[in-house]
């Protein structure tokens, strides 16, 4: 009996505690869940480029900016903080692309990273159902520290795609929510206009601009890339082995000796990671001496080796640059050889003509370039040389310039480390004007200035080489425009009237469809203090 009263004890308790907890529910009734807190809406920024057919937004207050135009194009949105960055990044076919081929690509270029470290990949859709493949890691994409990134690569017929994301592991997670919003709002847009070079049996380079030729494989592409300085880009149909041709000029007398080694030294300061593997003099196949420079190193977020060619031909010097991954340099170097080794000298060069097309995109004259404001304008690539007894500094540049009819648009950006702002001491850049027409610029002859921090200028010099305003002649001062500087580059953007009705002929008075003899010039006030560092003359020829 005591053992079935005990067991009937513990039931009572069971029972009793249950109608317990039940009378208790019924009294207070467990309250809803609390939602999650809504994310805050960010202010987005809409992207559009038509040339590639795509369009992708980011957070308002973020800056874009084209690392690499043509036909293997990159663009990069950065964080005010430079903590976060996103990335687009086409690259063209010769035929259809397999969007898995185009995924081992990406893996292969992620592997060779430095501390690559792989979290998570998968297939994914993003924007409107665009099918493609997400990699999530970390590692050094060429910025010397390990970063997370979120990578997706995507396919559309002949064209490639990477759209990505990146930055401090702890920035990145901590916005993951905005970085995923970047990238979901990727599109394509129905139609593009880039015109991507056609491969080409055995094909020769002939620039008579620059007076040399240059021979490259069946297959390989001419695919300018826009980066400072170069003449033509030849591509494989991989993208890589590539090779490249620049100019710059040199001081009279330079010789290969003095500016192989120099150049080797200097090259550390553009590369990172740079690892020099061999130099010296040689031979290209026509019998003209050369200088060689092989290395490794990162640019641009690409690990590569690469191998420099420096031909000298009076004041000019011509760099021809075979580039590759190193896992396949070995395999590839035959061929830049040949490519390399093909580059042939056909007469001396004469100053380089600009075309200053159409004006199709508007233009902010703030001294920043932003959006798409000068992809429409002609290029030229400068180096400002300045050398005074001992003295020598070079300062690697770019001008643009386009017309709408009225108005010649000028912008003018140079590269330097310092920034001197008017009233202490400024630095300016010129572009001058034969406006006499007599082949030669000189007294009297028609600028644009801008003095960094002061504004606009319009000077020329007179008899004794003394620059005066150009009111002082009795002409218009007729030139507007700022300057701006930022990350080691100054931007001037200037606009000019081609023709003001000036009857003294102090002022350019040109058309569209006609020629006009100019050079440029910039003064680096903190360095250059005798003279301004010139990047010789050249012609603008107005599209008509």
């Amino acid at each position: 009996m005591s053992g079935r009263r005990g067991k009937m004890s513990i039931l009572l308790v069971i029972i009793v505690t249950l109608a317990s907890l039940t009378t208790s529910c019924a009294r207070a009734p467990t309250p809803p869940p609390t939602p999650p807190p809504t994310a805050p809406v960010i202010p987005m920024t809409l992207y559009e480029n038509t040339e590639h057919g795509f369009s992708i937004e980011y957070p308002e207050g973020w800056t874009e900016n084209v690392l690499r135009p043509g036909a293997y194009f990159k663009l990069e949105f950065r964080d005010p903080e430079g903590c976060l960055s996103a990335i687009v990044t086409v690259e063209y076919k010769t035929e259809k692309i397999i969007l898995a081929d185009l995924v081992l690509q990406a893996k292969a270029y992620l592997e060779s990273k430095p501390q690559y470290e792989l979290i998570s990949e998968g297939n994914i859709a993003i924007g409107e159902d665009i099918l493609g493949y997400e990699i999530v890691g970390k590692g050094d994409l060429g910025t010397g520290k390990v970063e997370k990134f979120k990578i997706v690569t995507l396919a559309r017929e002949k064209q490639g795609f990477w759209v990505g994301v990146m930055g401090e592991p702890a920035a990145f997670d901590q916005q993951e929510q905005t970085l995923d919003a970047i990238v979901d709002s990727f599109k394509l847009l129905p139609t593009y206009t880039f015109v991507p070079p056609t491969p080409s049996p055995v094909g020769t380079y002939t620039s008579a601009e620059y007076g040399f030729s240059i021979t490259y494989p069946a297959g390989w592409m001419e695919a300018p890339t826009g980066r400072l300085g170069e003449i033509i880009s030849l591509a494989s149909p991989e993208g890589l082995p590539t090779v490249s041709v620049s100019i710059s000029p040199v001081g009279e007398g330079t010789t290969l000796a003095e500016f192989g080694p120099q150049l080797s030294q200097n090259l550390s300061q553009y590369w990172g990671d740079y690892e020099l593997v061999s130099q010296g003099e040689i031979t290209l196949d026509d019998g003209t001496p050369a200088y060689e420079i092989v290395f490794n190193g990162t640019m641009e977020g690409y690990t590569l080796k690469s191998k420099y060619v420096i031909v000298i031909q009076e004041t000019q010097a011509f760099f021809i640059m075979g580039f590759s991954t190193p896992a396949r340099f070995e395999q590839d170097e035959a061929v830049l050889d040949e490519v390399i080794h093909s580059f042939h000298l056909e007469w001396p060069a004469s100053e380089p003509t600009i075309v200053a097309p159409r004006l199709q995109n508007p233009v902010s004259l703030d001294g920043d370039i932003s959006g798409n404001e000068w992809e429409d304008a002609g290029q030229l690539s400068l180096t400002f040389a300045y050398t005074h007894g001992e003295s020598s500094l070079t300062y690697p540049g770019v001008i643009y310039l386009k017309h709408d009819g009225t108005y010649l648009w000028i912008c003018i950006r140079v590269q330097d480390d310092d920034e001197n702002k008017f009233p202490e001491m400024y630095d300016y850049a010129a572009i001058l004007f034969d406006a006499s027409g007599d082949g030669d610029i000189g007294a009297g002859d028609d600028s644009a200035i801008i003095h960094h921090g002061l504004g606009p200028l319009d000077l020329r010099p007179d008899e004794d080489g003394v620059w005066l305003s150009d009111t002082e002649f009795g002409g218009n001062s007729d030139v507007d425009g700022q300057s701006g500087w930022a990350a080691g580059w100054y931007t001037y953007e200037m606009r000019k009237p081609l023709n003001t009705g000036d009857t003294n002929g102090y002022d350019i008075a040109i058309s569209p469809g006609d020629t006009i003899l100019s050079s440029s010039c910039f003064w680096d006030a903190g360095e250059t203090i005798e003279h301004s560092a010139d990047a010789g003359s050249f012609y603008i020829e107005l599209e008509p």
